[in-house]
């Protein structure tokens, strides 16, 4: 499966247009993301955007999502039965984690759709959670981005630095989508190969790593008609 999230910067500056400039995103190879950069760059609009992507692509059996809303950033899915308000964020986590298991028990059947963990402000999370609360969460986010894969499961997260305190070793199989200009430190956590690779960037753009190849600098589209990616959104989380 391949779902066409951003723009190739380098594309777009060669004259190629429309769908030859997509980058997509193969779950397979990266099953996991992590969206960062500081407030106000416009994680929540990339993550929604990917999500309505991933809506009007995905093949087989579709997909669906789980949607950990935190900072009350997706006020839109309220009453959709897999959107979990700022109370009861820890209650979506244990549902996906749930879901992961029973696949594992059970196995796989052709209809169980792709499954995406979509947790906004996790670091916020982490960081305002006591102590029990973070360390349960930590260690079952970080199961699941190691287990994922073979379920037909993805786990994205949202934060302003991928820091390993909020992921442990996990961090690593984490593909991360960095937006606005991050810090040295930040360049290090995220693309520790490519640090001086990173130029800077304007507006809505970033850089995009599949975990194995270089980073690729991209654009977040502009949204248009919100009302048409929260109908696609919802779709996911209904």
């Amino acid at each position: 499966m391949q779902i066409p999230l951003f723009y190739d910067a380098d594309k777009l500056n060669m004259g190629l247009g429309g769908s030859a400039s997509l980058i997509d995103w193969n779950p397979q190879r990266c099953p996991s993301l992590v969206f960062i950069g500081r407030s106000g760059v416009g994680k929540s609009t990339a993550a929604q955007i990917a999500l309505g992507r991933l809506q009007r692509y995905a093949k087989g059996p579709g997909a669906m999502a789980t949607v950990c809303d935190f900072k009350s950033e997706y006020g839109y899915l309220k009453g959709c039965p897999r959107h979990f308000d700022h109370t009861q964020c820890m209650d979506g986590l244990k549902s996906f984690a749930a879901e992961n298991e029973r696949r594992i028990r059970e196995g796989l059947t052709d209809a169980d759709p792709f499954h995406i963990l979509s947790f906004s402000e996790w670091g916020m999370f982490c960081s305002i959670s006591d102590r029990r609360t973070r360390e349960e969460a930590i260690s079952i986010v970080a199961a699941l981005i190691m287990s994922v894969r073979a379920q037909r499961m993805s786990v994205w997260l949202d934060l302003q630095r991928p820091d390993s305190q909020f992921m442990g070793t996990a961090r690593d199989s984490l593909a991360p989508i960095a937006l606005g200009n991050l810090s040295p430190e930040g360049k290090r956590m995220a693309f520790p190969d490519y640090v001086d690779m990173l130029e800077p960037v304007g507006p809505n753009e970033g850089y995009f790593s599949d975990g194995i190849n270089p980073p690729r600098r991209v654009i977040v589209p502009t949204v248009t008609r919100w009302d048409k990616l929260h109908e696609d959104v919802r779709a996911l989380v209904e």
